[in-house]
């Protein structure tokens, strides 16, 4: 069982990796999404703040990573 999990995250983080290495617009957004997060550092975001940008941002690539799949298959 252990080993089954330990393989699935090898290729959970292979998968992150590829999309990280071979989409330019994921680069691009994740790039945006860092300069958004020290924005909200910038400008003492609330906790509820920081918890709809971290969602937003957490969507926007997850988006992105289900775009990726797509376009690979």
């Amino acid at each position: 069982m252990t080993r089954n999990r330990v393989k699935s995250f090898k290729f959970a983080f292979s998968g992150l990796l590829h999309t990280f290495s071979t989409q330019a617009n994921f680069q691009i957004q994740l790039f945006i999404g860092l300069i958004a997060l020290l924005g909200a550092v910038y400008f003492k975001f609330s906790r509820f703040e920081w918890l709809i940008l971290i969602i937003t941002i957490a969507l926007v690539l997850t988006a992105e990573i289900l775009n990726t799949v797509v376009e690979v298959v």
